[in-house]
């Protein structure tokens, strides 16, 4: 268990039942499991509620510090579409690309001068 605060299955277990109010007749729902749900290991692809609690508790890793009140409450409005993180953290956040090049990978853009071989790849 982390010595810091995170969302837990039995706190995402209250929202199996309750509908987050995609709209435009669930269209968001579709774009949300295209480009968001993660396959897990039993092979199954997230839902909603499953994507925030990874988010919340991958910024935690990377040093969010939330308390776990504001956890829940982040989950919350996240969950009720009130706010949302960038889709590239919906994407990357407590994935094993965060944990192997830590928060560089949630970066859209990067610059390098190519001075060697190995900084052209990096672009790449």
């Amino acid at each position: 268990m982390p010595d810091y605060p995170i969302i837990t299955d039995e706190f995402v277990e209250q929202y199996k039942d309750k509908t987050v109010p995609w709209g435009f007749q669930s269209l968001g729902y579709i774009i949300y499991k295209r480009t968001y749900s993660r396959k897990k290991s039993d092979g199954n692809y997230e839902e909603f509620r499953e994507t925030i609690q990874r988010c919340l508790n991958g910024s935690q890793e990377i040093g969010a510090s939330y308390t776990l009140p504001e956890l829940h409450r982040l989950f919350d409005h996240m969950f009720n579409l009130r706010c949302s993180l960038g889709g590239r953290m919906l994407w990357q956040l407590g994935t094993d690309t965060v944990r192997k090049f830590g928060g560089n990978s949630l970066l859209n853009c990067w610059f390098t001068t190519i001075k060697e071989p190995e900084d052209f790849c990096f672009i790449f």
